[in-house]
């Protein structure tokens, strides 16, 4: 699964009734016709079955309704500005403790941006979207989906690496 680390740490009760992991996944745009779901909608579908899975974003159309579907629950930090929105966030942190934090991009959206610029896990991951802070201290590893992909940042203790091919995923294949 997504990284072996993440097997054994805390736990919750998860939204089936049995014991999971929860990771947050804080995206960027990511609606059924944008790359993003494009490439990473299938791996998350994958983490739902060992994880509990909550989607965040920070603005509305940043997701439709089949890419909500991805999530366990998903929430839109939405709000007037930075202020409302970084509440929004801190109390869904404090609500579920997640043990990661998984962004799958990082640059098309400033609230992301400054979000992946904090320690608010445990665990923090990104992967190679647009990895603008990828040089962060509070990111601990990259997930690459091609073997050859290799990254650069000094802080990362961990790189795992998961060749998944981007697939494109139909509304019907949803589970």
């Amino acid at each position: 699964k997504l990284v072996k680390e993440l097997e054994n740490n805390s736990t919750k009760k998860g939204f089936s009734g049995e014991i999971k992991p929860t990771i947050f996944i804080i995206h960027e745009k990511m609606t059924k016709t944008h790359a993003m779901y494009r490439c990473y909608a299938a791996k998350i579908i994958d983490l739902r079955d060992d994880y509990n899975i909550i989607g965040v974003t920070y603005n509305e159309n940043n997701a439709d309704e089949v890419s909500k579907k991805l999530f366990h629950k998903h929430y839109i930090a939405d709000g007037k500005g930075i202020t409302d929105r970084t509440s929004i966030v801190a109390s869904l942190l404090e609500k579920y403790k997640p043990y990661a934090i998984y962004y799958p991009s990082i640059g098309m959206d400033s609230c992301v941006i400054s979000t992946a610029s904090y320690r608010l896990a445990e665990k923090q991951l990104y992967s190679l979207g647009h990895p603008a802070p990828a040089r962060s201290k509070v990111l601990d590893g990259v997930i690459a989906f091609d073997e050859e992909v290799r990254d650069c940042d000094p802080f990362a203790k961990n790189i795992p690496s998961i060749s998944t091919a981007m697939k494109l995923l139909y509304e019907d294949e949803i589970k």
